[in-house]
């Protein structure tokens, strides 16, 4: 995890990570990725928001990850719980 250890939140005022519900993560380097989950363990302690992750090249020289977030004020998820999901084959009859 050494290549990224950086974090920093451009949440806006009274946003937190506990309000972010969606993440896209970039990776310049596909190899990366493999850092994600102990990432998202780290920062989001069990509450974990919905992400997708892909590679991409980055303009900037240095960029090696990037993370754009959505986060919703009205729902602060150090209160709640998510419901879990479960996921069922519904057949019509």
């Amino acid at each position: 995890m050494g290549r990224l250890r950086y974090w920093k939140t451009g949440l806006p005022a009274g946003l937190g990570l506990d309000n972010v519900v969606k993440m896209d993560c970039l990776f310049k380097d596909i190899n990366d990725l493999n850092v994600l989950p102990e990432i998202i363990r780290q920062k989001f302690k069990g509450k974990y928001p919905v992400h997708k992750a892909f590679t991409l090249d980055f303009i900037r020289d240095g960029i090696k990850f990037q993370i754009d977030a959505i986060a919703y004020k009205g729902l602060d998820m150090s209160k709640t719980q998510r419901p879990k999901r479960k996921f069922e084959n519904k057949r019509a009859d």
